[in-house]
């Protein structure tokens, strides 16, 4: 009898321990498929901030244009009005 229950003792520990070591690899392909994930959106992340950046700069430089364009137009403003009184 103790024989018996030795040998099912082992046999559930043999199953119990494959059981764990299944979940465990399961549970490490499921960490690399998440790993996976989280660099593939940092990468985006990445190109994104990128864009933002290049998006800031055209951004920057044409509001820099367009005030000087502005002065520009008001300067010549200014000259046709004199002109005007001129004629």
């Amino acid at each position: 009898m103790f024989e018996r229950n030795q040998k099912q003792i082992e046999k559930m520990e043999k199953l119990e321990d494959g059981q764990h070591m299944v979940d465990f690899e399961q549970m490490k392909i499921e960490n690399q498929t998440l790993q996976e994930k989280i660099d593939d959106r940092k990468d985006e992340i990445e190109k994104l901030n990128d864009k933002i950046l290049s998006f800031v700069i055209v951004m920057t430089h044409l509001r820099e244009k367009l005030n000087y364009e502005r002065k520009w137009n008001a300067s010549k403003k200014k000259e046709h009005e004199e002109l005007e009184k001129h004629v």
